[in-house]
């Protein structure tokens, strides 16, 4: 999956209720080290339907966290058991033009 860093932000984290979820990989079996997940208001996975099937959980890239958090399109908001949970801010939520 090749997604624009305005389209994770856009099509994925800024849906009502979805947030990040970043922590441990241990939970999903992904890449070493930290990692984020994009998750609905419910805490299960996200799931997208693409070219090869359908994709769950979605792991958000590493930088591109790093990018929104810089940008502050996303901020903490709170912990559960298994990582630290980001929200989109005003501005990284989904805007109506």
């Amino acid at each position: 999956m090749d997604l624009k860093p305005i389209e994770f932000l856009e099509e994925l984290i800024a849906e009502p209720g979805r947030f990040v979820l970043c922590g441990w990989p241990s939970t999903h079996g992904s890449s070493e080290g930290r990692a984020c997940w994009i998750k609905e208001a419910d805490g299960r996975d996200v799931a997208i339907r693409t070219a090869g099937g359908v994709r769950s959980p979605v792991e958000l890239p590493l930088p591109l966290w790093e990018e929104f958090m810089q940008a502050q399109l996303i901020r903490q908001d709170g912990e559960l058991d298994n990582g630290t949970v980001y929200r989109p801010t005003l501005d990284g939520g989904r805007r109506l033009f």
